[in-house]
């Protein structure tokens, strides 16, 4: 979510993924660099993160559908610990950020 204004966790040291969910026919892919990954999840988290991951991908996928009218709202759920909050992005991408739940952000400034 660089390429926008989207609210982020700003400390340095609280862990956060974030990527971008690109659609290639029936097939997703989620493209992240070094600089969307922040911090070192817990081996708890990191727990979390493995077992939820599946699950924020599929219900990203459903949301993502071209004709359904929630790929054009942003959305925030929870799984097994975690957030996903996530935003259409350019082309059809949907950007997504990941996060412990237990971390508290700012309300957005948009």
């Amino acid at each position: 979510m660089s390429e926008n204004n989207h609210k982020q966790p700003d400390n340095q040291t609280i862990p956060c993924i974030r990527g971008r969910l690109l659609q290639d026919g029936c097939l997703f892919r989620l493209q992240t660099s070094r600089d969307d990954i922040r911090a070192a999840f817990t081996g708890e988290e990191a727990r979390w993160l493995e077992q939820a991951f599946p699950l924020i991908l599929q219900q990203m996928a459903t949301m993502a559908d071209p004709g359904s009218p929630e790929a054009q709202m942003p959305h925030v759920f929870h799984h097994n610990g975690l957030t996903c909050e996530s935003e259409p992005g350019p082309q059809g991408a949907v950007c997504l950020m990941i996060y412990p739940t237990s971390v508290e952000l700012p309300p957005s400034e948009e």
